[in-house]
């Protein structure tokens, strides 16, 4: 018996001599691996040069142990994210996840990580759809597998795509679960999620409730810097600045974005946006401006064409203001050119929209469907067990029964979805000719406004002659009154004050009476001066108008302002445009 027993432990040390290298050699891999993509997870969103090198390192790891498959899709889920956050687009990354997707001897686990990663390269393309079904995919697979992590990352993106295509309501649904299925060890996923959310329902708030969420996001901000969760927090700052009310600490929050994203060129360029359009908007500094979107303009034109628009748009009205209207109409002409490629963008955004709520719905009927044929297979069981031919002739009887219904239900479907058909139709219509006639509003708008600025450029001119002319004592007194009366001829006086507000109250009708109701002791000069702003004129503009400085207009929208009874965090251009 002894000997038998010294036998058998013999034997098993000599096993666990055997397995024990394995096991060892495995863990040795394991542990830099799983540093190495966790540190990747940290950095990728601010730092691009130290992102490739990890990302580099993780490659290595996968060329020296080809046999583990779980390696090369982690390491390509991971490459997928960091293009995402750095503004990479590489389309033989999609190619290589396709030959990984083909293989035969692919786990499921594996397929479900490619997939994810699959799902993240067609969002970067902005291919909604296709990345919706796919998330789809992955959630169920995922779920299956009780894989948490990737649950959690289709989760986010499906609430992601929702709130692109203004499906706001079913994006806070998805980041809520979401939230429910984050790992405890992964807190960046976790606040960035959260981020998402808070900003969802920020889109979608009331103006009284969006202050609540606000605070929620400066929250947040405090508690990711205790936790030095710097990635995440970048993007909160750009998140929440566009909903503070000073100036000042809209500006702040950019400008700690800014010198968190020092090494991530593409959202370096996106923030210097913004703060050029502080610059251009708040500050009128239009040298400051100008600068700000030109290094924006420098990092874009070598990565992303699709932000150029927005800075040639912005670019060309510094110009403007400028007096350079040679360069102005130079970048508006590039905006235009860009603006004509991205066209059927916007328009595969609608379809897309579309295209992800009837997949919503069909996932939604797919569900009820599966939860009434288990319900039945409950019955079916219940009824096998306590009758026998009986219980065969109910179970065909409910047979019938059920496939009734579902046939009435299917023909129910077919003319809701008729009837939604009909109804988009007409909505569709309907936006159309809004559509027009909101163009031809603002047209006219801008006619009237290039009009009334010639008109004033006009009188200036004639101003400027008279006033050259009667500077000189010894000039002839009848050249004089000649230039005095041709001056006099043609300078517009009061009079054409009232033609202007004939043709303004075409294209804005009631306009001064609304105004008037909120401000009844608003002056005739006031009127004009809200008139100019409603058609969306420059505060030098208004000022060359007026025949007024700078700083004098601004002390007359100061007194309109009161007169209006405006707060400190009502814009004045804001409300009159909602006359």
């Amino acid at each position: 018996m002894l000997m038998k027993t010294g036998i058998i432990s013999l034997l098993s040390s000599f096993l666990l001599c055997l397995v024990l290298p394995f096991v060892v050699v495995g863990q040795a891999v394991d542990e830099p691996f799983d540093r190495l993509e966790k540190e990747l997870n940290e950095v990728r969103r601010l730092n691009k040069r130290e992102s490739m090198a990890l990302l580099e390192q993780m490659y290595r790891i996968c060329r020296e142990n080809p046999e583990n498959n779980n390696y090369f899709a982690r390491t390509l889920i991971a490459h997928v994210y960091m293009n995402e956050d750095q503004g990479v687009k590489d389309d033989q990354l999609q190619e290589t996840i396709l030959r990984e997707l083909e293989r035969k001897d692919i786990s499921a686990y594996d397929e479900v990580l490619l997939k994810s990663a699959l799902m993240n390269t067609f969002y970067t393309q902005g291919d909604f759809v296709h990345t919706f079904e796919i998330s789809l995919d992955v959630l169920e697979q995922a779920k299956q597998l009780n894989d948490s992590l990737t649950v959690a990352r289709s989760l986010n993106v499906l609430g992601s795509i929702c709130r692109i295509t203004d499906l706001n309501a079913m994006a806070e649904e998805y980041y809520v679960e979401a939230l429910n299925w984050v790992p405890n060890s992964d807190e960046i996923l976790y606040y960035s999620i959260k981020t998402n959310l808070f900003s969802a329902c920020l889109m979608s708030a009331v103006k009284e409730d969006s202050y609540s969420y606000r605070d929620s996001l400066l929250l947040l901000i405090d508690e990711l810097g205790e936790k030095k969760i710097t990635g995440v927090l970048a993007a909160l700052y750009v998140n929440v600045s566009g909903y503070m009310e000073n100036e000042d600490d809209y500006y702040n929050c950019l400008e700690k974005a800014l010198t968190l994203y020092v090494d991530n060129p593409h959202k370096y360029a996106l923030v210097t946006t913004h703060i050029g359009l502080y610059y251009l908007n708040e500050k009128q500094d239009n040298a400051k401006s100008l600068a700000h979107f030109k290094i924006a303009q420098e990092i874009w034109e070598e990565s992303d064409f699709h932000y150029l628009k927005q800075v040639y748009e912005n670019t060309s009205k510094v110009y403007e203001e400028e007096g350079q209207i040679d360069s102005a109409f130079f970048y508006l002409k590039k905006a235009a050119q860009i603006d004509e490629i991205y066209k059927n963008n916007r328009q595969m955004l609608e379809s897309s929209r579309k295209h992800i709520m009837a997949l919503l719905e069909n996932a939604e009927q797919k569900l009820a469907l599966a939860n009434v044929k288990n319900k039945l297979k409950n019955k079916q069981l219940i009824i096998s067990l306590i009758m026998t031919i009986a219980a065969l002739l109910a179970g065909l009887l409910l047979l019938l029964f059920f496939r009734q219904k579902r046939k009435r239900m299917r023909q129910e479907v077919l003319l809701k979805e008729a009837e939604a058909n009909e109804l988009v139709a007409k909505l569709e219509k309907e936006q159309a000719v809004q559509q027009a006639q909101a163009e031809l509003l603002e047209s006219k708008s801008r006619e009237l406004a290039s009009y009334s600025l010639l008109i004033s450029n006009k009188n200036h001119l004639l101003r400027q002659i008279l006033s050259i002319s009667e500077s000189f004592p010894t000039a002839d007194k009848v050249v004089k009154r000649q230039i005095r009366k041709v001056v006099n001829d043609n300078i517009q006086n009061e009079d054409d004050w009232g033609d202007f507000m004939m043709h303004f109250e075409k294209i804005h009708p009631d306009f001064f009476a609304k105004i008037k109701e909120n401000c009844l002791d608003i002056t005739p000069g006031e009127l004009k001066l809200a008139a100019y702003i409603r058609l969306g004129l420059s505060t030098k503009d208004i000022a060359q108008m007026l025949n007024m400085t700078i700083d004098s207009v601004k002390v007359a929208r100061s007194r309109l302002r009161k007169k209006m009874g405006l707060n400190r965090e009502d814009r004045l251009e804001n409300i009159i445009q909602k006359l």
